[in-house]
């Protein structure tokens, strides 16, 4: 087959044709330079369900350059709806010496794993995308997302950009390339990873995530500089493609900016945040106790926010005395909200 295929021409490509593994597996070579090119990834076609960021956009668009599919398959996996997802393979006709695997036809370049031209790393690279086996360890990450005022998602409907409510963003991740419609779970299609967020007090958003450790590293390395923003590199790429867009400070984030903030305008808006990642846990009130008494008002305000809205009634009280402003004696004379303090909430998978 190799000596008269048209991938032939490209040094590496002669011993993978005739590379009977790979065709146990399902990977089928495309026939034609011609059917290569027709099937070529285009910006002006990328899929619904995924937001993106300027930096992340601009390296879609620079990784979809020159790139042909050059094979199909390497497994099935199920996407909640009647259709079956497979892999697709491509090279950059330019610098064919990787070859790019995408999880599946409809995930963008930005997102795909660059694989060494051998039979062996191919069918490693197909392996990682593969859901892990239900008892492999996983990890727990609680992030915040945004404010539901400040987010926004494409209409399903108009494709204009609207806030980002839980009905919006239902709709909208419908559509993903990455993760299961609604109806069948919060659970992204290869890694198996959970995407649930609460909504706290004021429309916060606070992601809580948990995945199977994987090897995507460069893909994430990758998309993290062009994001701006560090994912952990352990993550799988299909969860990342589902954050992308959004924010997703996690505590130890947060924590270093509160430690480092120079202007204390911010101090007050990281308490709310870094609260909102610790509601639950024990020592919530003696974090929050020192900012109750803080020189700034705007940071006590945040702090008896934060009190009013996870029922730190105690700390309330003890603020009364020493609290100058009487609106805000008020404020914690009256005590914390009656009703929990999260407002909406997917819980874990």
């Amino acid at each position: 087959m190799s000596g008269s295929h048209w991938l032939a021409a490209y040094e590496g490509f002669g011993a993978l044709l005739d590379e009977d593994r790979l065709a146990q597996r399902g990977v089928s070579w495309v026939g034609s330079e011609h059917e290569a090119r027709q099937g070529a990834p285009s910006v002006e076609h990328m899929p619904m369900g995924t937001l993106w960021s300027q930096g992340v956009w601009d390296l879609n668009v620079e990784m979809t350059q020159n790139k042909i599919r050059v094979a199909n398959g390497g497994y099935t996996l199920p996407n909640g709806m009647g259709v079956d997802l497979e892999p697709a393979w491509y090279i950059d006709q330019n610098n064919p010496d990787v070859i790019w695997l995408a999880a599946s036809s409809s995930v963008p370049p930005a997102y795909w794993l660059d694989v060494e031209l051998s039979a062996d790393a191919m069918i490693q690279a197909l392996e990682s995308l593969m859901p892990p086996p239900e008892e492999a360890p996983r990890k727990e990450i609680r992030a915040i997302m945004g404010y539901e005022q400040e987010l926004a998602v494409p209409n399903v409907y108009s494709g204009e950009l609207e806030e980002a409510s839980p009905e919006a963003l239902t709709n909208f991740w419908i559509f993903s390339p990455f993760r299961f419609a609604v109806m069948n779970g919060w659970s992204t299609y290869f890694s198996r990873s959970w995407a649930g967020y609460d909504m706290h007090a004021g429309g916060l958003y606070v992601w809580n995530v948990d995945y199977v450790p994987a090897k995507h590293h460069r893909v994430i390395e990758r998309i993290s500089q062009a994001h701006g923003l560090p994912f952990p590199e352990d993550m799988p790429l299909d969860l990342v493609g589902v954050l992308v867009g959004f924010q997703f400070a996690t505590r130890e984030l947060l924590q270093n900016e509160m430690e480092d903030a120079i202007n204390e305008e911010y101090v007050g808006d990281l308490l709310v945040s870094l609260a909102a990642l610790r509601y639950d846990e024990l020592g919530l009130e003696e974090f929050v106790r020192p900012y109750m008494s803080h020189e700034r008002e705007d940071v006590r305000r945040a702090a008896i926010h934060v009190c009013y809205a996870y029922g730190l009634g105690d700390l309330m009280q003890e603020a009364i005395a020493s609290e100058p402003i009487e609106e805000l004696r008020t404020f914690l004379e009256a005590g914390p909200a009656d009703d929990a303090p999260i407002l909406w909430e997917l819980p874990w998978g």
